[in-house]
């Protein structure tokens, strides 16, 4: 199957280092999916899979992006180098503000349907940051 066939209509690339890959498969696709690339740019060190990496940064923005097209009734398609750390931390993020999710239980919904994702460490500890700024905001609202 292709993407098109899927019903994939928006591509997000959360890895750097794909970012002329994802422009040249554009080009090459007779159907009009549109690429988003998380980081853009030729820098192939701005998004990677590192422990340093500040992905937190790019979490508003990766939100927005498939919130607009899901909202749309359309469908997006985030990916990385590997599929299980990058891409896996943006829909683990997306998922958790949206439905108002624990971390726990988006890692477990999410690894019933992708056994394969794996945040790196460091990319954990920032989900654990944004739960804890979640759901101390819930807090204060329920008071």
């Amino acid at each position: 199957s292709t993407l098109f066939d899927l019903g994939i209509t928006d591509v997000l690339n959360c890895a750097s280092e794909l970012n002329r890959k994802t422009d040249e498969l554009a080009k090459q696709t007779e159907h009009k999916i549109r690429r988003h690339n998380l980081a853009p740019g030729d820098d192939v060190n701005a998004l990677r899979d590192w422990e340093k990496q500040d992905l937190a940064s790019f979490f508003d923005a990766s939100y927005e992006l498939i919130d607009r097209i899901v909202t749309s009734k359309e469908c997006v398609l985030v990916h990385c180098q590997r599929g299980k750390s990058r891409s896996a931390t943006m829909v683990i993020y997306y998922m958790m503000r949206k439905n108002q999710w624990s971390l726990a239980k988006t890692m477990l919904f999410l690894y019933e349907k992708r056994p394969e994702i794996c945040p790196n460490l460091s990319f954990y500890r920032q989900l654990e940051e944004v739960e804890k700024k979640l759901y101390s905001y819930n807090l204060l609202r329920r008071i």
